[in-house]
């Protein structure tokens, strides 16, 4: 079908992003500030719970030290058309950033599409037990419509450039820019 020609595929049939991306100007230092200032703004956490989060294990935000590994958990909701404002499910994918001296590497990998049904509440909930990988022979039977896994891929484009853009930026020593502070004189 047209949704197997839109993701990109690993050996065993599941969806997978990867790439290797050299980053001259920065150091290992460098590139922690700026993965955890990715993660942050994507996340959106403020800077308390962010810290309070990579401190913790089995959160949805992991950080390993001895390999410089940042993971995180995240999600995609599919909306089915232009005139259903209810949402059809969630896709929930891994995101994992691996960090060397002056190049890092990301994987966006374990794609699972959660189904959504209408509650007793009259709310749209995923349903209990019915989620799917999304893989070839899962898409074969079409869980996402073509339309739909073009906006997720776009989605999922977006969100690797957003991630190029904070990996490549230099930070400042003080990491935060001085102002030109303008002193009043009080005796003219």
């Amino acid at each position: 079908t047209d949704s197997q020609r839109v993701f990109p595929f690993d050996e065993a049939g599941n969806i997978l992003y990867y790439e290797v991306v050299e980053v001259p100007d920065n150091n290992l230092e460098e590139l922690k500030v700026n993965a955890k200032s990715y993660l942050k703004e994507n996340l959106k956490l403020k800077d308390k719970k962010f810290e309070k989060l990579l401190t913790k294990k089995n959160s949805y935000f992991e950080f390993d030290n001895k390999s410089n590994t940042f993971k995180s958990k995240k999600d995609y909701v599919v909306y089915p058309g232009k005139f259903l404002k209810h949402a059809k499910g969630s896709v929930t994918y891994k995101v994992v950033i691996a960090l060397k001296a002056k190049k890092y590497r990301y994987y966006f990998t374990d794609f699972v599409f959660h189904p959504f049904e209408l509650n007793r509440y009259g709310k749209y909930a995923p349903v209990a037990g019915k989620s799917l990988p999304l893989n070839k022979p899962n898409l074969q039977k079409e869980i996402l419509k073509e339309n739909e896994c073009i906006r997720f891929e776009n989605a999922i484009h977006a969100d690797i450039l957003e991630l190029k853009a904070y990996m490549s930026t230099k930070e400042l020593d003080n990491k935060v820019q001085k102002k030109d502070t303008v002193k009043i004189m009080t005796d003219w």
